[in-house]
């Protein structure tokens, strides 16, 4: 059949009045930012409760430690009152001494392995006072998905349908361990290991809280490279590796001049982090988490209370 003109002019109109592809190519430019933009909003709420809780923790550890630092030597492995120990055993030890032993919670498989992962560092003090602190962190720990991913325990589903209470216990065994630093500070924020009679308690707690809403994670958080400052150091290296590549002398001696003073300032962003996770339980267990895309956003927080034991100290009374 053979279209005369006026059809053929009929459907040129139908096909200039077609919308239906304009309609959608605006949809996707439209609704792309808005749903970057709504992704940003739930990551910064998230960050924002998760700053609450730390804020938390270190108002636990510090009423903890109002009563651990002056309790009787004799449940503490005899350890000195008013003080603690980074760097002590924190298995069970004669004379009633509780450290931190994970009990056997009928995790399965590896999971039940990787609570038993290396030993806790610190004294039996301490670990009480970690205790308290990473009970509220626990409830923004990674999900059980996330963490079997960085720990390659497969894609997580199976670990996803044991409930919020496993999740609970894995954020408080596993993750707490590594990414929470609760320490003794002094008025000058430094880190101490005794307390003096008549000092205040000033418990200090840094958390690496893990950053899990896609897309937007990758610019609103850091990841360990950022961290550490080693993304600083490779950028500026490169930066002067391509002004000589393309050959522009005058701008590689110009980012030559710089480097210098970015590889500074990665050094001491790298010793500032090194530092801080030193007075991790167990800061090995963060290794997996290097060679997956996390990112994180560093929290601190702290509390201070007065210290209602001194009393005890020389066997004074009040």
């Amino acid at each position: 059949m053979t279209k005369t003109p006026t059809t053929m002019s009929h459907e040129r109109q139908q096909l200039s009045s077609n919308v239906s592809g304009a309609i959608y190519v605006e949809f996707l430019v439209a609704f792309i930012p808005v749903l970057t933009f709504f992704l940003g909003l739930l990551q910064l709420g998230l960050i924002y409760s998760a700053n609450l809780v730390v804020r938390h923790a270190a108002v636990r550890g510090a009423r903890t430690a109002v009563v651990v630092l002056e309790d009787d030597p004799r449940h503490y492995g005899d350890s000195p009152r008013g003080q603690i120990s980074y760097a002590g055993s924190s298995e069970s030890e004669s004379d009633g001494s509780q450290g931190q032993v994970v009990p056997d919670l009928g995790l399965p498989g590896e999971l039940g392995s990787l609570a038993d992962f290396g030993s806790s560092s610190g004294d039996a003090r301490l670990n009480a006072i970690r205790r308290a602190a990473y009970m509220p962190l626990a409830a923004v720990a990674p999900s059980l998905a996330k963490l079997s991913r960085a720990f390659h325990l497969g894609d997580g589903s199976t670990l996803g349908e044991l409930g919020n209470g496993v999740r609970f216990l894995a954020g408080l065994l596993l993750y707490n361990r590594a990414a929470a630093m609760v320490t003794l500070r002094d008025k000058d924020n430094k880190v101490v290991e005794t307390l003096g009679s008549e000092g205040d308690v000033r418990i200090h707690v840094t958390y690496l809280y893990y950053c899990g809403i896609p897309i937007v994670s990758n610019f609103m958080c850091d990841s360990v490279a950022d961290l550490s400052g080693f993304t600083q150091a490779s950028e500026a290296v490169m930066a002067v590796y391509d002004a000589i590549r393309a050959g522009e002398i005058r701008e590689a001696i110009r980012a030559g001049r710089e480097v210098r003073g970015e590889l500074d300032e990665a050094r001491g962003q790298f010793d500032r982090m090194k530092e801080e996770l030193s007075w991790a339980e167990n800061p090995e267990l963060l290794i997996p988490f290097i060679f997956t895309n996390a990112h994180f956003t560093l929290l601190e927080a702290e509390a201070t209370l007065p210290n209602q034991g001194a009393c005890y100290y020389n066997g004074n009374t009040c």
